[in-house]
């Protein structure tokens, strides 16, 4: 989406000689810009089709004045002599006879014709202002690829905080939801810009409602690792796969699969035969989720300076969670540098201080692990939410069927070095 704004390259096709660039005389059309504006927006031509018309202006004095287009249609040419004669005055002063390309970087807001919004967005007013910032150019891009619809209350209030509010009002006409659209975004807009915002939509702005009934569009950025999971399970096949996969989602979006697939046959999925693949972790990196193997991610390097404490993994997995045993002693392994380091940062504060913790780990539904039932003989909180945050990164391959992976018992063991 690009920004919507009137800047039109009036390029006439004639070579200035090098001694005279520095005495340019002022362009003696350069007063029917905005006027010319308006015969292209009263136009019925496209957007592309306006980018690559050509104007030819004969002028001669004292008043006559032809304007004409490579393609162009009557009425065009019409208006655009009009204008083209408001801007030379009542005298011409001296003959001009040049080529030009008027709206090389013209831009309609409504061309091409967006796409009706599914849903209205799940970003909540303080997301949508996040997001938007003073221009909403991305806002509005992320709205259009999520298929999402914004509230004309909301798309009010981003036209106000703008820093060029009558180009955010253009631009949030291809997303807004609501009846009189145009006339609500127009207010507080000076006259000009008002009649400008009309012209520029065509008289188009926005879509009166969504599909009854559609729940709210998935937020598909993120702000924190927290709001991203692995989601194997997308319509329309919703069959998932058994090796796990690295397609890394907002929770919004993994809820959105989730409902699409609701009632999916999944015996009609194929049997797939495959060796466990890698152990798959999420992060939210510039707003978007992405997954990375564990093999593929550093913990971090041992410190150099002070004592190496020794940690001993307890792991206890019940029969309900056998079949991840493996995929679960992996993600702590490949995580124990990190936990390591938080034992020896105690050790340097409490030299020769040990003993054992243990949590029950319980995995949702959608991998993520959930730290309960803390018991230590360490009376340390400051260890055990260091821990908690270097494994809360750690996500195991949910079930196909959504279904719960059960839980196990973690224990670790640390003595202070010899």
């Amino acid at each position: 989406m690009r920004a919507c704004s009137i800047v039109f390259a009036l390029c006439a096709l004639v070579v200035v000689p090098a001694e005279s660039a520095a005495q340019e005389t002022p362009d003696p059309l350069a007063a029917a810009l905005e006027p010319l504006a308006r015969c292209a927006f009263a136009s019925h031509a496209s957007e592309s089709e306006l980018r690559a018309l050509r104007m030819h202006v004969v002028a001669s004095p004292p008043r006559t004045v032809t304007v004409t287009f490579e393609g162009g249609d009557a009425a065009l040419g019409r208006c655009a002599t009009r204008a083209v004669r408001a801007a030379l005055g009542r005298t011409i002063a001296a003959p001009l006879d040049s080529w030009r390309t008027p709206f090389a970087s013209l831009e309609l807001p409504m061309d091409p014709a967006p796409v009706a919004p599914l849903a209205l967005t799940g970003l909540d007013p303080a997301q949508l202002a996040a997001s938007a910032g003073s221009d909403p150019t991305s806002l509005v891009e992320q709205l259009e690829r999520d298929r999402a619809g914004l509230p004309l209350s909301a798309a009010s209030s981003l036209v106000a905080g703008a820093s060029d509010p009558r180009a955010a009002a253009a631009q949030l006409c291809r997303v807004v939801v609501g009846a009189g659209a145009l006339a609500r975004l127009s207010r507080g807009l000076p006259a000009g810009d008002r009649t400008w915002l009309r012209a520029a939509t065509r008289g188009r702005c926005g879509f009166p409602s969504v599909p009854r009934g559609a729940a709210a569009a998935p937020v598909t950025t993120c702000a924190s690792d927290a709001d991203c999971v692995i989601d194997c399970v997308r319509p329309p096949s919703c069959c998932g796969t058994s090796c796990g996969c690295g397609r890394a989602v907002t929770r919004s979006q993994a809820a959105a699969d989730a409902a699409a697939c609701a009632g999916h046959d999944r015996h009609a999925c194929p049997e797939e035969a495959c060796a466990l693949g890698p152990q798959m972790v999420v992060s939210c990196r510039q707003g978007a989720c992405v997954a990375a193997a564990l093999d593929d991610m550093r913990t971090g390097p041992e410190p150099d300076d002070g004592p190496h404490g020794r940690v001993a993994l307890d792991l206890s997995v019940p029969d309900q969670a056998a079949s991840r045993a493996g995929e679960i002693r992996r993600a702590v392994l490949t995580h124990l540098t990190a936990v390591r380091a938080c034992y020896d940062a105690l050790l340097r504060r409490t030299p020769d201080v040990g003993g054992r913790m243990a949590w029950t780990v319980e995995i949702a539904p959608d991998g993520h692990w959930v730290f309960t039932g803390a018991e230590s003989t360490l009376d340390v909180p400051s260890l055990a939410s260091c821990i908690e945050a270097r494994l809360g990164a750690v996500r195991t391959t949910p079930l196909e069927d959504g279904s719960p992976l059960g839980g196990f018992d973690l224990g670790l063991v640390m003595q202070p070095p010899d």
